[in-house]
């Protein structure tokens, strides 16, 4: 990656949130459209770790810098791995609020339950 290399993807709405938790919290009724959320869904939590990992070590290594103390580690490593990380996670948070944008469009079978209370907390 490198010093100062944009890495695409790295964006992602407060309705993609929305609609990203929304997915998690419904059951679709057709076997093929659930395996597909479940599949997204796992993914979206995996990315959710790995950037919650990665933010973690940046931080911690980040710390003694904050602090003024003279360091020898290399940060860039962990820069990489944390926008490796987001752009990871934005593409899942993407990817998984378009299979219940989809499905509030009517090209897939609509949600047999969908957590409307979920979806209401991140649009308030």
């Amino acid at each position: 990656m490198g010093h100062g290399a944009d890495q695409p993807g790295v964006a992602v709405s407060a309705a993609s949130i929305a609609n990203a938790l929304a997915t998690l919290c419904c059951r679709f009724g057709a076997p093929e459209e659930e395996a597909t959320r479940r599949g997204r869904v796992r993914a979206l939590l995996h990315s959710s770790r790995a950037f919650a990992e990665a933010l973690d070590r940046f931080t911690r290594h980040a710390a003694p810098h904050a602090r003024g103390e003279h360091c020898t580690s290399d940060m860039q490593p962990d820069t990489d791995a944390l926008v490796q990380a987001l752009s990871d996670w934005s593409m899942s948070v993407n990817s998984s609020a378009a299979v219940y944008r989809e499905s509030s469009a009517g090209t897939r079978a609509k949600p047999a339950r969908v957590a409307d209370d979920a979806h209401l907390a991140m649009n308030s």
